[in-house]
């Protein structure tokens, strides 16, 4: 077998008992899958009690990638998209407060 792990990237709070953002100690950390079987298609790796089916054309989503560089790309990929999804809700609460305010002072 050629590959034995899968990478998956993730970030942790180092310090569980924070209250604020600032206090936080976060890193970013890799997870080592181990490869269960591998097919001509496909690896089976084991994670959170599941057994989990990965393609091996590592283009596009993936629940695990082969390199560790591309496990962190797909992190960063994802981050960002969130980071995206966040502001805009952002935007929607305060255009949806801005109108509440001009309905009760109308």
């Amino acid at each position: 077998m050629g590959t034995k792990h899968l990478y998956r990237c993730h970030w942790r709070d180092l310090n569980t008992h924070s209250e604020r953002y600032d206090e936080q100690k976060i890193v970013v950390i890799f997870e080592e899958l181990p490869v269960l079987k591998e097919t001509q298609l496909c690896f089976w790796v084991y994670h959170n009690w599941k057994r989990r089916l990965v393609l091996k054309d590592q283009s596009g989503k993936r629940y695990a990638y082969t390199t560790k560089e591309r496990a962190l790309e797909a992190f960063i990929i994802k981050r960002t998209s969130y980071a995206r999804r966040l502001k805009q809700m952002v935007k929607n609460n305060e255009r949806l407060l801005k109108i509440a305010n001009e309905t009760a002072t109308s």
